[in-house]
């Protein structure tokens, strides 16, 4: 058995996007991460807590953010910090010793160990996505030496925009053919035992501990949709998994069919949390609002108890698509970037032209849509989501019809087994 080192101290820390097949390598292979040990699922305590503790990790993330507003963002020290980590992982590499090196996400090492990196975007290759360092000759040229150095086997984008991002800003001639898009996946479900309800479901995930995501990913849209459609399908119920900024909880107050999930983390997908942030519901409100942290089986029913998956998003690529896939859903989403890679129109959902595009930093790199930079609305794309779902409510069998193309696409194109293929081909040559 040959053993891939993971350059990560904390497993349960990672996002998805890695917990998704970290703990399933190919055939001949076993993972490993920086304390030497081998990497394997824990066991899921849907009674009790986890160890993940969520108040620190997200006092963590707020502590990283605000230093590197006000640190980070000089050029040349966030050039010597990415110089200091690289350095650091690779006195720990050199230790345990493996066969490869799995770096994650633009985290670089320098040892004489064959490695591969996988790629969100070109940014990933600066501390803590500095897209200014990029135009700076020293650090770019940094990172493509990196890249292009002979122990670097492999570069992974996620999806065909990622490697768009890294071909038009940096200079990719020495290291071209060492790129190959692998996309993200999950673990295909065999079975999907769907929890049938009298209301047309549409469900929409955000984040729960960044209340700026909800702009980013379509929030205002969705709720728009929804008051609109309302008036005119009755039997419509709003599901969202994120936290919404109080404005929009206002809006939906005189509607009883609308669930909010305000407080299921990223981690509750695989774990159950030892941190309830609490808040007290207005009495007079008649909205169903759901203040703890639920567990892994209850972020299912989220989906098996939805009709489509709705994510008119500003940004790219987000797994909960994945999820959406997995689960047997049509999908509604932007063609803005990633988005349009996992839908095809007509097939399995519907991909809506987003013509107010939020502003770009880098080519296929856009800013950050947050309340103070999201363009303004769009009554015609607004008017376009509505008949997508207005279609599927009207329609069951392109609705069912849909879902099942879902988890073809995923099987075939997404799927953890796909994944794994390809990663087994990369490391067999290496």
């Amino acid at each position: 058995m040959k053993r891939v080192l993971f350059n990560t101290d904390s497993v349960q820390e990672l996002h998805s996007i890695w917990k998704s097949f970290i703990y399933n390598p190919p055939e001949g292979y076993v993972y490993h991460d920086l304390s030497g040990k081998q990497i394997k699922q824990p066991a899921i305590n849907l009674n009790g807590n986890s160890s993940i503790d969520l108040k620190s990790s997200i006092k963590k993330r707020q502590f990283i953010g605000f230093v590197n507003n006000y640190f980070f963002k000089n050029v040349y020290i966030n050039y010597f910090v990415k110089r200091y980590i690289a350095r650091n992982m690779t006195k720990k590499v050199n230790i345990i010793n493996p066969d490869i090196v799995y770096c994650i996400n633009g985290s670089f090492i320098h040892c004489d160990k064959p490695w591969i990196i996988d790629v969100e975007q070109v940014g990933v290759f600066t501390f803590l996505y500095n897209y200014i360092a990029l135009s700076n000759r020293i650090y770019r040229t940094y990172i493509e030496n990196s890249l292009s150095s002979e122990n670097c086997k492999k570069i992974l984008p996620y999806s065909e925009t990622a490697k768009k991002s890294i071909l038009a800003n940096l200079n990719c001639d020495k290291f071209i053919d060492k790129i190959k898009t692998i996309p993200n996946a999950v673990k295909y479900k065999k079975d999907i035992p769907k929890i049938q309800e009298d209301t047309f479901n549409i469900l929409f995930v955000g984040s729960c501990n960044n209340p700026d995501e909800f702009y980013n990913r379509g929030g205002r849209e969705v709720i728009f949709c929804f008051l609109k459609l309302i008036k005119k399908l009755p039997n419509l119920k709003l599901i969202i998994r994120a936290i919404i900024p109080n404005r929009y909880k206002n809006l939906l107050r005189k509607h009883n069919n609308f669930e909010l999930y305000e407080n299921l983390c990223d981690f509750c997908a695989n774990y159950s949390c030892n941190y309830k942030k609490l808040k007290k519901e207005e009495k007079a409100s008649p909205l169903s609002l759901c203040f703890s942290y639920i567990k892994s089986p209850q972020f299912d029913n989220l989906f098996l108890r939805s009709d489509v998956y709705f994510f008119p998003a500003y940004t790219g690529y987000a797994m909960s698509i994945l999820d959406g896939l997995n689960f047997g859903l049509p999908i509604i989403t932007t063609d803005f970037l990633e988005n349009g890679e996992q839908i095809i129109n007509d097939y399995n959902g519907f991909k809506i032209n987003l013509k107010n595009k939020p502003r770009f930093c880098l080519p296929y790199i856009p800013i950050h849509v947050t309340e103070k930079t999201i363009p303004p609305i769009d009554k015609e794309f607004i008017k376009e989501n509505c008949d997508k779902i207005q279609y599927l409510y009207e329609n069951e069998s392109e609705k069912i019809k849909m879902g099942r193309n879902s988890r073809q696409l995923l099987k075939n194109k997404y799927s953890l087994e796909k994944k794994n293929q390809s990663l087994k081909k990369i490391y067999d040559k290496i």
